[in-house]
Parts: C-alpha cells; structure tokens; sequence
C-alpha cells in the first residue's frame, strides 16, 4: 500500500509541495518515528482536530524518498517478541501525507493518512509474557476496540462524537472519522 500511495501521490500531485509526518502510538505515548522516537502530545488543533507535535515534516521530492522515510520509520517502530510473532509490532503507526500547493497555486492543502495497527492480542497467546507485555496487549486491544466503536458509531449515524476521546488512536484520527464536536 506505502509504494502504491507514494507512486499516486506523486503522480497526481505535480508542482506541489509534498511532505511527510510518519508517528507511533504506543499505549499512551507518542513518539516521531522520522526524529529519533522524540516524544509527542496530541494536542487540539484550530480545526478541531488532534495532531502529534512536535513531529518533524520533512519535504520529499520523489516516491522513492517517500518510500525511503517510509522504511526507516518502520524500522524503529517498536515492536517485540510474542507468543505468536518473533517481530510484533507494539504500536499503532500513523503515517500522513501533505500535499500543499505549489508556488502561486490557489489550490487547498490536502492530506492522506495511512494506519497500521498493532494487532489485537489474544489471551491465551500472552499467558507466558512478562506483565509490561501484558500491559502493552491490554492497551492494543483496548485502543482497537476504541476504534471499533467509533467505526459503528459512525456505521449508526449517531450525533455526539466524544466517543473518539477514549483512545489517543482515536483522538489521532478523529479527523478521518469525520467527528465533530
């Protein structure tokens, strides 16, 4: 999906300003994955939504430098042995695109955001894992049925929206989920 995303982009994006925010969650810690893990908040921004800051939102020229930021992201994206995987990743990864206009355009700033979640853990596939991996499995589940909720509160059609503040997953991508306050 990264090389498919990055090659569109660049092809429908011409004499535009591309840059690139690329974050993990990890329970309730933020941290850029493009500036050695410094630590972020989800802070409110003008537009209601919640963004990561401060993150680092380098300009790239290409696909293929999208793909390089890309790949060093999830290369320190934090993950650890499970039951079930050598590698898991222990983190939700949030990945968005900026497409802002080029010199003179009268254009709208545009974005795509791309998430790969940490998987859910089972139970039975934790029973030998230390307690902080047991906290961490808790928190993923806890934040996937976060998202869960809002999906189908969205699938329902319902009005209030502050059921994306029980999860920092949601708050990130309220914004996606098309909430408003």
């Amino acid at each position: 999906i990264y090389e498919r995303a990055a090659e569109d982009v660049f092809a429908r994006a011409a004499g535009r300003v591309i840059s690139v925010s690329f974050f993990e969650i990890a329970g309730d810690q933020c941290n850029d994955l493009l500036n050695n893990f410094e630590h972020a908040q989800l802070l409110s921004a003008c537009d209601d939504s919640f963004q990561a800051f401060p993150l680092v939102e380098p300009v790239v020229s290409s696909p293929e430098e999208l793909l390089a930021m890309i790949r060093y992201g999830c290369s320190v994206r934090k993950t650890e042995a499970t039951g079930v995987h050598d590698a898991s990743s222990r983190s939700h990864a949030i990945l968005r695109i900026f497409v802002q206009p080029g010199d003179g355009a009268s254009t709208r700033e545009g974005s795509l955001t791309l998430v790969d979640l940490a998987g859910s853990e089972h139970r039975i596939d934790s029973m030998h894992h230390t307690a902080q991996l047991r906290k961490e499995c808790a928190q993923i589940n806890a934040s996937l049925m976060a998202l869960k909720k809002c999906i189908l509160h969205r699938a329902r059609g319902a009005k209030s929206a502050y059921v994306y503040r029980t999860s920092k997953l949601t708050m990130a991508l309220k914004s996606s989920l098309a909430f408003d306050d």
